[in-house]
Protein backbone atom coordinates (compact mmCIF):
# COMPACT_ATOMS: atom_id res chain seq x y z
CA UNK A 1 0.00 0.00 0.00
CA UNK A 2 1.43 3.42 -0.89
CA UNK A 3 2.21 5.67 2.03
CA UNK A 4 4.21 8.74 2.95
CA UNK A 5 7.42 7.14 1.68
CA UNK A 6 6.01 7.25 -1.86
CA UNK A 7 5.11 10.97 -1.71
CA UNK A 8 8.36 12.17 -3.31
CA UNK A 9 7.79 9.92 -6.35
CA UNK A 10 4.21 11.11 -6.74
CA UNK A 11 5.36 14.73 -6.33
CA UNK A 12 8.03 14.21 -8.99
CA UNK A 13 5.53 12.76 -11.46
CA UNK A 14 3.27 15.78 -10.98
CA UNK A 15 6.04 18.39 -10.84
CA UNK A 16 7.46 17.40 -14.21
CA UNK A 17 4.11 18.14 -15.86
CA UNK A 18 3.77 21.69 -17.14
CA UNK A 19 0.07 21.70 -16.17
CA UNK A 20 1.04 22.09 -12.49
CA UNK A 21 2.80 25.12 -11.03
CA UNK A 22 3.30 23.38 -7.69
CA UNK A 23 2.50 20.25 -5.68
CA UNK A 24 1.08 19.80 -2.18
CA UNK A 25 2.13 16.61 -0.38
CA UNK A 26 -0.14 15.54 2.47
CA UNK A 27 0.50 12.53 4.66
CA UNK A 28 1.09 11.28 8.17
CA UNK A 29 3.67 9.09 9.84
CA UNK A 30 2.81 7.76 13.29
CA UNK A 31 5.71 6.66 15.46
CA UNK A 32 5.90 2.99 16.39
CA UNK A 33 8.28 1.10 18.66
CA UNK A 34 11.22 1.00 16.25
CA UNK A 35 13.55 3.60 14.68
CA UNK A 36 11.78 2.99 11.35
CA UNK A 37 9.75 6.17 12.02
CA UNK A 38 12.89 8.32 11.98
CA UNK A 39 14.16 6.78 8.74
CA UNK A 40 10.84 7.25 6.94
CA UNK A 41 10.39 10.85 8.13
CA UNK A 42 13.90 11.79 7.07
CA UNK A 43 13.59 10.09 3.67
CA UNK A 44 10.25 11.76 2.91
CA UNK A 45 11.50 15.21 3.92
CA UNK A 46 14.66 14.88 1.82
CA UNK A 47 12.78 13.41 -1.12
CA UNK A 48 10.26 16.25 -1.22
CA UNK A 49 13.04 18.82 -0.90
CA UNK A 50 14.88 17.19 -3.81
CA UNK A 51 11.77 17.47 -6.01
CA UNK A 52 11.58 21.19 -5.13
CA UNK A 53 15.13 21.72 -6.28
CA UNK A 54 15.00 19.45 -9.32
CA UNK A 55 11.93 21.07 -10.92
CA UNK A 56 12.23 24.58 -9.46
CA UNK A 57 8.59 24.44 -8.37
CA UNK A 58 7.09 24.69 -4.92
CA UNK A 59 6.45 21.29 -3.38
CA UNK A 60 4.70 21.81 -0.07
CA UNK A 61 5.63 19.49 2.81
CA UNK A 62 2.35 18.72 4.59
CA UNK A 63 3.37 15.50 6.29
CA UNK A 64 2.44 15.21 9.95
CA UNK A 65 4.86 13.30 12.14
CA UNK A 66 3.10 12.30 15.34
CA UNK A 67 3.92 10.12 18.31
CA UNK A 68 0.53 8.37 18.34
CA UNK A 69 -3.00 8.43 16.94
CA UNK A 70 -4.23 10.69 19.76
CA UNK A 71 -1.70 13.36 18.77
CA UNK A 72 -2.79 12.98 15.14
CA UNK A 73 -6.45 13.45 16.07
CA UNK A 74 -5.68 16.51 18.20
CA UNK A 75 -3.87 18.11 15.26
CA UNK A 76 -6.36 17.23 12.54
CA UNK A 77 -9.89 16.85 13.92
CA UNK A 78 -10.43 20.58 14.55
CA UNK A 79 -10.08 21.07 10.78
CA UNK A 80 -12.02 18.01 9.61
CA UNK A 81 -15.20 19.90 8.68
CA UNK A 82 -13.27 22.43 6.62
CA UNK A 83 -11.47 19.69 4.69
CA UNK A 84 -14.52 17.57 3.86
CA UNK A 85 -15.27 17.84 0.15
Amino acid sequence: MPGSYELPLAAQILAKQSAFSGVICLGCVIQGDTPHFDYICQAVAHGIMDVNLKFNKPVIFGVLTTLNRLALNLRTLPYADALTL
